[in-house]
């Protein structure tokens, strides 16, 4: 008697690969489904430049409402520099790097309203004397 193995190994080679398609493409689709959604962009609210100092407001770009401050001492002179907030009902906030020109920033993202913010400005923290700061950005809602 005659085995016609073409036909014979055929059925299981086929059988395997349509798995093998089958199991391929429920990995991506699950892969596919459980990648990461992007994070809401951050928004930059204001940045203002204090010689090479800077600072920065960004809104997180969520219904939160939440923002994120940076501040930049990039000179060596021991002067720190600070961003200071102040909000509708005059109370205010600060985030202060003392660090020069190490090249790195210090970044606060706690909570606190952007919407809420009456105005924004950096200042260098001169000893025995007055802070020199930029002038006030204003930020009003709708901006």
């Amino acid at each position: 008697m005659l085995i016609n193995c073409a036909r014979a190994t055929g059925q299981p080679v086929r059988r395997r690969w349509l798995q093998a398609l089958t199991t391929c493409a429920a990995a991506g689709a699950i892969a596919v489904g459980l990648a990461a959604q992007p994070a809401a962009a951050a928004q930059l609210i204001v940045w203002q430049a204090h010689g090479k100092d800077s600072g920065e407001l960004e809104y997180s770009g969520d219904a939160t409402w939440y923002g994120v401050v940076t501040v930049c001492d990039n000179e060596a002179d021991g002067h720190g520099v600070y961003v200071k907030l102040t909000n509708e009902i005059g109370e205010s906030r600060t985030w202060t790097d003392t660090g020069g020109s190490d090249g790195k920033c210090v970044t606060d993202d706690s909570y606190f309203a952007v919407n809420f913010i009456k105005w924004f400005r950096v200042c260098e923290r001169i000893n025995n004397l007055p802070d020199n700061c930029t002038e006030k950005v204003s930020i009003t809602k709708g901006d």
